[in-house]
């Protein structure tokens, strides 16, 4: 009884402060239910995001423990405890609980009665952060929601407090124009504020943000020319709830109390309200549903979603809603294509207001990865000492001759730097424990970290490269390690090492994937010129021969398949014939490498046989030619060759019967003999 008297308390004073604008409760925990948060309302964040440890330099481990978060008399505690404490990044000698909500919104009024923790180092916070962020385990971005870098998302501090300051209370916001140690801020006094409860809000519109403490406004921001840098605030933000302890706030690190033990948040209620809309006006969808589900994170106020679909669905699933109004009218345009957009223009049913939703279809970004698809939106979230990025190859080369790869820079000065790239699947360990890349470095033995991150802890491997600005494969092996709820993965380069953001500091990335084995393998399986399987192939012959039909002066189409399917060929043709093609399959490895070679050449129109004959036998021959004709025919008109052009020379002797040429010394393999000023060739096989 007590909570619901003070929601009708509530709802006369908004109305009261409002003057002509009221609000309807969306979305509230009112904490009544003994034990654990409610897990459909909130998201426990504990992976450590910046290399194990948590940002602004602060001194705790985040845990699920119930021992860290839980609700007792109807008030939720979030308690932060000095102990040692490791959670498989890393270990800290304090823990505590933060909280995402699974609700976001987009404007309303948002009110959170609390009494905060005292003693020297703790740091709560009631927040807001942009639904879209990418921050590596945070609920919002295992539902497919990561795509922007913060502070692009915004953030909305409602209330923050420092334990060495007991009654200031801090009111910020976090855009591109200000951020960090330099947000738009403003602080004041509210007393007691560690030993009686006081109702932190804020309301937020298309034009301001107002903060509010026990309902007396305390700041406003409102920017005056509004754009990207100073308001993202025009897309869905969601709660968080945390104690942290430490840290440095504005350059000046918080110490904490050697004699602190624990203390702790505790919460009566977090409600949010949207603003009432006259029916009349209302041109919102009260739902939107996909394939007859409905969408995560819809919010009438919200008009931009993203909807992923599995790398089996080629149809774009069909869109359903829901109006808040039955007489508003709806124009539904469908997306045509995978990435593609489907839009629901809504207008009242007065004509005077219109809002346009907008669902975005994309496939995950998920395992195994190339870089190539033009259906997935790649992000990555950046550590301050560099920048991922993706671009176009700039050394193509037969070991990686893709199109799009991901590309790293160490900034100057930066010791540790890398990238983390979010997952929308997690890794899937059935194909294997190794982890596979293509890596270009600018020299041999940088050590790249590779870690494989979980809301629950992560693992790493740690590999150095061997070549010098060249393609090469790099494995790395999770044997042991194996999870099935890895969502990110971490990269870092020279940990450790002061970078230069030069060429020196520029590494190159391609082909993640899973396996179980890398295969070394560099034969083929099959050579077919033209279609036509040569039938005396042998994987371990190199070299063969092949004489074009009369009528084809063309270069022929060579395929060569390779007994590993994931060995790389490259063929080269010649630009004229007689020329060779070579055949170079390199192993998978990049190490294992074997060069065949087609010789071609041209078989020429026969002579005419009733102007003239010429017999050469034996055929084959190994040690003497002969060749017999009605036309006199001279040693020296004489040209022996090979299937490559290549002129050999020849000891010819003339008798009464014809020539004869010793052959002796020449190699195995298929030869030409001409006369004359004619092109065309008698052909003969030397056989050993």
């Amino acid at each position: 009884m007590r909570k619901v008297l003070l929601l009708a308390t509530f709802m006369v004073l908004r109305i009261e402060f409002t003057s002509a604008q009221e609000y309807t409760l969306v979305w509230s925990d009112e904490f009544d239910q003994e034990g654990a948060p409610n897990l459909d309302n909130w998201h426990f964040q504990t992976f450590a995001p910046a290399n194990g440890s948590w940002f602004n330099g602060e001194e705790q481990h985040y845990t699920d423990r119930i021992e860290n978060a839980y609700i007792e008399g109807g008030f939720l505690k979030i308690v932060a405890k000095k102990e040692t404490y490791n959670n498989g990044q890393s270990t800290k000698q304090y823990t505590s609980a933060r909280l995402n909500s699974k609700y976001a919104f987009t404007y309303g009024r948002v009110d959170v009665r609390a009494k905060l923790p005292e003693g020297r180092g703790t740091w709560p916070a009631i927040w807001t952060l942009g639904q879209n962020v990418n921050e590596a385990g945070g609920y919002w971005q295992t539902q497919g929601f990561a795509t922007t870098n913060w502070p692009a998302t915004g953030e909305i501090d409602i209330m923050e407090h420092w334990g060495d300051s007991p009654d200031i209370i801090h009111w910020s916001n976090h855009t591109p124009a200000g951020f960090g140690g330099n947000p738009n801020t403003n602080k004041g006094v509210i007393s007691n504020v560690s030993s009686e409860f006081h109702e932190y809000s804020i309301i937020w519109d298309e034009e301001k943000i107002t903060y509010l403490v026990d309902d007396v406004i305390k700041h406003i921001y409102n920017p005056s020319n509004k754009n990207d840098d100073n308001w993202p605030f025009y897309e869905p933000q969601y709660l968080l709830l945390n104690v942290a302890m430490g840290g440095i706030f504005q350059s000046e690190p918080r110490r904490i109390d050697p004699d602190f033990v624990e203390s702790a948040m505790e919460i009566d209620y977090v409600r949010v309200f949207e603003e009432s809309i006259p029916a009349m006006q209302d041109a919102r969808l009260k739902d939107i549903q996909i394939d007859g589900q409905s969408i995560i994170g819809f919010n009438s106020n919200s008009s931009n979603y993203t909807y992923f679909l599995n790398q089996e669905q080629q149809e774009i699933p069909p869109v359903t809603y829901e109006k808040n109004q039955e007489g508003a009218t709806v124009i539904q345009n469908e997306a045509e294509s995978i990435p593609g957009k489907t839009t629901l223009e809504v207008t009242s049913q007065d004509g005077s207001m219109t809002k346009v939703y907008i669902i975005e279809f994309k496939r995950p970004f998920a395992l195994p990865t190339d870089f190539e698809s033009e259906e997935i939106s790649y992000s990555f979230v950046n550590f301050d000492g560099g920048v991922g990025e993706l671009i176009d190859n700039p050394d193509p080369e037969p070991f990686n001759n893709s199109n799009t790869v991901m590309k790293y820079t160490k900034f100057e000065g930066a010791p540790f730097a890398g990238t983390v790239l979010p997952l929308d699947q997690s890794i899937n360990f059935s194909d294997g424990s190794l982890l596979k890349a293509k890596v270009n470095a600018p020299r041999a033995g940088a050590s790249l970290t590779f870690k494989l991150e979980s809301p629950t802890g992560s693992n790493e491997v740690v590999v150095t490269n061997k070549k010098i600005s060249e393609w090469e494969l790099m494995v790395f092996d999770f044997s042991g390690m194996e999870k099935e709820d890895y969502n990110a993965i971490t990269l870092i380069w020279d940990n450790g090492t002061a970078g230069a953001g030069t060429s020196d500091w520029v590494f190159l990335m391609d082909e993640i994937e899973v396996r179980d084995q890398i295969n070394t393998g560099s034969t083929l399986a099959s050579l077919s010129i033209n279609d036509t399987l040569v039938t005396s192939f042998n994987s371990d012959v190199l070299m063969y021969s092949f004489e074009l039909p009369v009528d084809l002066t063309d270069i022929p189409l060579i395929t060569a398949v390779p007994v590993d399917e994931r060995a790389i060929v490259d063929i080269q043709t010649p630009s004229t014939i007689p020329g060779t093609v070579e055949i170079l399959v390199i192993a998978e490895d990049g190490e294992n490498q074997t060069q065949y070679a087609v010789a071609l050449s041209a078989k020429e129109a026969p002579l005419n046989v009733a102007e003239e004959f010429v017999l050469l036998h034996p055929n084959p021959a190994s040690d003497r030619i002969y060749l017999q004709s009605d036309l006199q025919i001279k040693a020296d008109d004489l040209k022996l060759f090979d299937l490559s052009g290549q002129v050999y020379p020849v000891e010819w002797k003339e008798d009464r019967v014809g020539i004869s040429g010793n052959i002796s010394s020449l190699p195995s393999g298929i030869y030409f003999v001409s006369f004359g000023d004619r092109s065309a060739g008698y052909k003969f096989l030397k056989n050993r």
